[in-house]
């Protein structure tokens, strides 16, 4: 395993990544799975429009998604599939290894190409997105056969990842945005393959369902008169579409607003500028009664600092991602009080098997990879000790099987 990077440059917080109700909130009626209309929104602070083209994933009554979620979304890893092709030089773009929302899919694809036979090489872009490119070229110069990249959006990294493309090198994408998103409208496709889970088929799709289970538990929490202070951090596209889907939740409850919007611009991420804003946003709205952190790495960057400082002992709080210190953080009485649960490793295994399929048949189209969520918040899904797991899935034995045996 060869590990490389350039120097830290522009912090960044990713996240991913992936809360909640009863039906004391009556709403107008739509589809348990999207609401009818297209949603957009901008940042008054950055000018910055994000449009979702078609229904809004994940977006019902709240009763309805939180039952959803609570009893979790995922399936199963697929049962069929191509025997490992062995012998693969494959390389990982980690959009930085300092922070959790990185390494651990990182971490989990590099463990997963070990058992695939494969020659794994880390790249570190040190939470630096001009890194990006810089990785992706190197794998290109060391004869890759494989590239996987965390969080790389197209725009981020076109050109190489074209040039990848034409050299025949296979692409596989974990939470990253491709050409083709309506937000981007780059051109042609630059990733190969990504892993599908189980009930959205797109990354947007999945981050805006995401967005609505964080949304109905805060509805729940409150009984339905919620009076939320909405984080936003809209540099990055994976959070943008989350709030899309939790915006989209929130009109579904009658008595419940959002009270403010405090947007978190990458250059106040590092040093006390976002835990000044937090802190502002909760003095000016004493009664707000909820509030949506946007991942669980920003709860560990500024949250939980500013959260620890106030006396707000009745704020709810949804968190992210369900890192193993977010989850202590819930079973020690908060400040989180809850997090929509992302199986990240599992994921990463996903993606891997995603890439192997492309080894095995070139261009062939993803499949379910039973992929999904679940909330866990005190009195749901929360582990007596350790951190989340999805119950009833034995997904790296499942894989490393189907990669032995191989089943069609």
């Amino acid at each position: 395993m060869q590990v490389r990077g350039r120097s830290w440059l522009l912090p960044v917080i990713m996240g991913m990544v992936f809360a909640l109700v009863v039906s004391a909130c009556s709403s107008s009626s739509t589809s348990s799975s999207s609401s009818s209309k297209s949603t957009s929104t901008t940042s008054a602070s950055s000018g910055t429009k994000t449009t979702s083209s078609t229904a809004v994933a994940g977006v019902g009554t709240p009763a309805k998604v939180l039952a959803d979620v609570y009893k979790g979304t995922f399936t199963q890893p697929p049962a069929t599939g191509p025997k490992a092709v062995k012998g693969k030089d494959v390389w990982v773009i980690s959009c930085g290894q300092a922070s959790l929302s990185c390494s651990t899919p990182a971490n989990a694809i590099m463990q997963a190409g070990a058992v695939l036979g494969w020659q794994m090489h880390l790249y570190d872009a040190q939470l630096n997105p001009t890194n990006y490119p810089v990785g992706i070229s190197q794998a290109i110069a060391d004869g890759a056969q494989g590239i996987v990249a965390i969080a790389v959006t197209c725009n981020m990294a076109e050109a190489p990842l074209r040039q990848a493309k034409a050299a025949g090198i296979a692409t596989a994408s974990f939470s990253s945005f491709d050409c083709t998103d309506p937000n981007i409208h780059a051109g042609a496709p630059v990733y190969d393959t990504y892993a599908v889970y189980a009930k959205y088929n797109t990354p947007a799709k999945v981050m805006e369902a995401w967005g609505a289970a964080k949304a109905a538990w805060i509805i729940g929490a409150t009984k339905g008169k919620a009076k939320v202070i909405d984080i936003t951090t809209p540099t990055f596209l994976v959070l943008r579409y989350a709030d899309i889907g939790f915006r989209a939740e929130m009109k579904q409850c009658k008595g419940c607003s959002i009270v403010d919007s405090p947007s978190i611009a990458i250059s106040t991420l590092t040093g006390t500028g976002a835990q000044q804003k937090l802190s502002t946003a909760l003095q000016q709205y004493p009664t707000a009664n909820s509030l949506n952190v946007p991942n669980d790495a920003a709860f560990t960057e500024y949250a939980n600092t500013v959260l620890k400082q106030v006396s707000r002992p009745n704020l709810e709080v949804a968190g992210g991602e369900c890192f193993p210190q977010n989850i202590a953080e819930i079973r020690s009485g908060g400040p989180e009080d809850a997090c929509d649960a992302f199986p990240e490793v599992w994921w990463g295994y996903a993606t891997a098997d995603e890439l192997n399929r492309q080894f095995a048949h070139p261009g062939s189209a993803p499949v379910n990879e039973g992929l999904g969520t679940q909330l866990v918040d005190r009195t749901h899904n929360l582990p007596a000790s350790g951190p989340w797991v999805p119950k009833g899935v034995t997904y790296i034995a499942d894989y490393t099987k189907l990669w032995q045996t191989g089943k069609s």
